[in-house]
């Protein structure tokens, strides 16, 4: 039995705790997002915000805050909020230092690339497209319908398109290609940063 779905599009941005200016991105991408989607396009769109720290000090504030200011898009599921339990992940330490790096860079690179598996994972229902972005980016006007239209132009298959240079960042998928995706991060997880992955 085949899924439908009727949303055009999920916005996934993960965010952790960062030293010093806490989750003050994260507040300037959503007030972006928001600012520069029309009303009919967020009807037609899901932003999925992955508090993807350990913290519960953290995911605590960051949750209130995105009541605070945001409830009736969390009311509509124009916002959606993941958390996933630290026992989800799989081992974080003790991983291959396949480039040198030292253990806490090794560790945190592993950890993003679980991180983006989950998002994945739970993603791959919510619309028919996929882009995944940073908790510092600030989008364009109308980038929803700039999207749309750089899709419909499109007259090759396609498995990923990318709307930035910069690692992840505005790499969008057909949703579903993400099963297989988050599939293949995590059998991969401890080999190489998430952004090298994705060009296999």
């Amino acid at each position: 039995m085949s899924l439908i779905i009727s949303v055009f599009l999920t916005i996934g941005i993960p965010t952790i705790n960062r030293k010093q200016v806490g989750f003050t991105y994260l507040r300037s991408t959503l007030q972006s997002v928001v600012d520069q989607t029309s009303e009919e396009d967020k009807s037609n769109c899901v932003v999925l915000v992955l508090l993807a720290d350990f913290s519960e000090q953290f995911r605590t504030t960051v949750t209130e805050h995105i009541q605070k200011y945001y409830q009736k898009y969390l009311d509509s599921g124009f916002i959606q909020l993941l958390l996933i339990s630290k026992d989800a992940y799989p081992p974080l330490n003790g991983l291959k230092r396949n480039y040198n790096d030292a253990p806490y860079r090794v560790k945190w690179r592993a950890k993003q690339v679980v991180d983006f598996a989950f998002m994945f994972y739970y993603g791959r229902t919510l619309s028919k497209y996929y882009i995944q972005i940073e908790d510092d980016v600030i989008c364009a006007p109308n980038f929803v319908s700039a999207i749309r239209s750089y899709i419909q132009q499109q007259s090759k298959p396609w498995v990923t398109l990318e709307f930035s240079e910069l690692g992840f960042i505005g790499k969008l998928y057909k949703s579903s290609d993400l099963y297989k995706l988050a599939k293949f991060l995590m059998l991969f997880y401890e080999e190489q940063p998430v952004d090298w992955l994705y060009r296999y």
